[in-house]
């Protein structure tokens, strides 16, 4: 009984400490320390630099280049996600740099669902994907795929719109 009343004790001070975080369980009382885990994360989001030649990063397509860029965003246990909902944010035109675009473009774009199993991502998309012409397709292709990749257990990406292979998506 007293030691039951001392974890309850303990329990409703570290709800006023706030800078650990404590389990309660039947019979004790887990310490957890959250001062090692970052509270933001660094993510690189793919872009695309038209007619660019490979100068401003990878070449890729029709002569064009694959650009990251950094942003932070919130620590999170599905970073998969958390990327490509990102690149699905960003809009066609970056503003931070005019020479810099967004291929994945369309109404209504939302991940619904994201696995990684034996390295391999698996990316679901519903919405509408704007394709303008055949040069679109590497760009849509290359942005997603390395954008994915950046996360280190992620070797290959299978992408789905609409249940549908990318692939066939985007022709």
């Amino acid at each position: 009984m007293i030691k039951t009343r001392f974890n309850y004790l303990i329990y409703f001070l570290a709800l006023f400490i706030g800078h650990s975080t404590y389990i309660l369980s039947p019979n004790t009382i887990t310490f957890a320390q959250q001062q090692n885990q970052p509270q933001d994360l660094q993510i690189k989001i793919y872009l695309i630099a038209d007619d660019d030649d490979g100068k401003l990063g990878k070449k890729i397509g029709c002569g064009d280049s694959l650009v990251p860029i950094t942003k932070t965003v919130k620590n999170t246990s599905a970073p998969l996600k958390t990327v490509i909902e990102e690149l699905l944010s960003i809009p066609a035109d970056y503003n931070e740099n005019p020479q810099l675009h967004n291929y994945w473009k369309g109404t209504n774009l939302k991940v619904t669902n994201v696995s990684i199993k034996s390295g391999i991502a698996t990316i679901n998309i519903t919405g509408n994907l704007s394709v303008a012409g055949i040069c679109d397709e590497p760009r849509i292709v290359s942005q997603i795929e390395e954008t994915a990749k950046q996360l280190p257990e992620v070797k290959k990406v299978k992408v789905f719109v609409n249940k549908r292979p990318l692939a066939e998506a985007i022709r």
